[in-house]
C-alpha cells in the first residue's frame, strides 16, 4: 500500500488530514484484513454521517504533497484507496467498494467527477477507474453491486418518461385520455441513478470511454463477459453506443484485437440472453 511515505520536516504537507484519512492511514501491509475491513467500514460510517468529512475527503484529491497525518508524514487518500480497491484480499475490497459506494450517494456530481478524471492523487496509474472496472469480477454480489452503481453513469442513459411529457402529449385533447401509461413509483436507488446520470455529458461519457478503452484493451471485454450477467450487461451498455463501437472497430492498434474478441465469443456459442450480436 502506497499511501505513506518517509518525508524530511521541511516537506511536511501543508494539509491536515481528515477523519477519512487519520483512519485509512492506519490500513498498512502488516495490519490483519478483519482488522482492515473494520477500519473502512469505520470510514464508510463517518461518510454517512458526517457531510464535512465527504467534503474534505473529496477535496485532498487536490492536494498532490498528501495530508499530514502519524508524525507529520504525508497520506495519499485516494492512491491508498486505488491500492486497496485493487487488493487481491477480498474483505478489504468489499469494504472500499461500500466506502464509495456511501460517498456517491452523499455526494454523487463529485464522486463521478473523482472517479472518471484522471487528475491528483487519482492521476495516471492511480487512476481508479480502471481498478473500480477490474473489480467487478469480485465474487460477492453486493460488492458488485456497490461498484456498478458508481460506473452507471458511463453506461448509456436510459430515457424516463415523465409526468410532464405526457402532460404535454395529451394537452391538446378537450377530453382527459381514458388510458395514460402506468408508472411505478420511482425508488431512491432509481431516482440518483436517473439524476448521476445526466451529471456528465455524453460528449465527457465517450471520451472516457474511449480513452479507458485504450488502456485497458478488447482483451478487457472478453475477461468481463465471463463475469457476472449484471456486469455483462453493464459492459454492453458501455460498448454498444455508436462512437465506442466505431472507435473499436477502427482505430489502429485497437480494431483488430476487438474482432478477435467477437471470433472468440461467437466461436464459444455466444452469450445467451445478451445483448452482444
Amino acid at each position: 500500500i502506497s499511501g505513506r511515505a518517509a518525508v524530511a520536516p521541511a516537506m511536511k504537507p501543508a494539509h491536515e488530514a481528515g477523519a477519512v484519512s487519520l483512519l485509512l492511514c492506519a490500513i498498512t501491509a502488516g495490519v490483519p484484513e478483519e482488522v482492515q475491513v473494520s477500519v473502512a467500514g469505520l470510514a464508510t460510517m463517518v461518510i454517512s454521517r458526517d457531510i464535512n468529512a465527504c467534503e474534505q475527503a473529496i477535496l485532498e484529491n487536490q492536494y498532490h504533497d498528501g495530508v499530514a497525518v502519524d508524525g507529520d508524514k504525508p497520506f495519499f487518500l485516494w492512491r491508498t484507496f486505488s491500492d486497496l480497491i485493487s487488493s487481491r484480499r477480498r474483505g478489504i475490497q468489499k469494504a472500499m467498494a461500500r466506502m464509495l459506494n456511501t460517498l456517491f450517494w452523499r455526494l454523487p456530481q463529485d464522486t463521478i467527477e473523482l472517479t472518471t478524471r484522471s487528475r491528483g492523487q487519482s492521476g495516471e496509474e492511480y487512476w481508479m477507474l480502471p481498478r473500480l472496472l477490474d473489480a467487478l469480477g469480485h465474487p460477492d454480489d453486493e460488492a458488485v453491486q456497490d461498484i456498478l452503481q458508481v460506473l452507471t453513469p458511463l453506461a448509456t442513459p436510459v430515457a424516463l418518461v415523465q409526468k410532464e411529457d405526457l402532460e404535454e402529449e395529451f394537452e391538446h385533447l378537450i377530453f382527459p385520455p381514458q388510458h395514460t401509461i402506468v408508472r411505478e413509483i420511482e425508488t431512491p436507488t432509481q431516482k440518483l441513478l436517473r439524476e448521476a446520470a445526466g451529471m456528465i455529458s455524453d460528449e465527457e461519457r465517450v471520451g472516457v470511454l474511449v480513452y479507458l478503452l485504450r488502456l485497458l484493451r478488447p482483451r478487457f471485454l472478453r475477461r468481463a463477459l465471463d463475469w457476472k450477467p449484471v456486469v455483462r450487461d453493464f459492459v454492453l451498455d458501455v460498448v454498444l453506443t455508436e462512437r465506442v463501437l466505431a472507435e473499436l472497430t477502427t482505430a489502429t492498434g485497437l480494431a483488430d484485437e476487438f474482432w478477435a474478441v467477437v471470433v472468440q465469443v461467437l466461436e464459444s456459442g455466444g452469450l445467451p440472453g445478451q445483448r452482444w450480436v
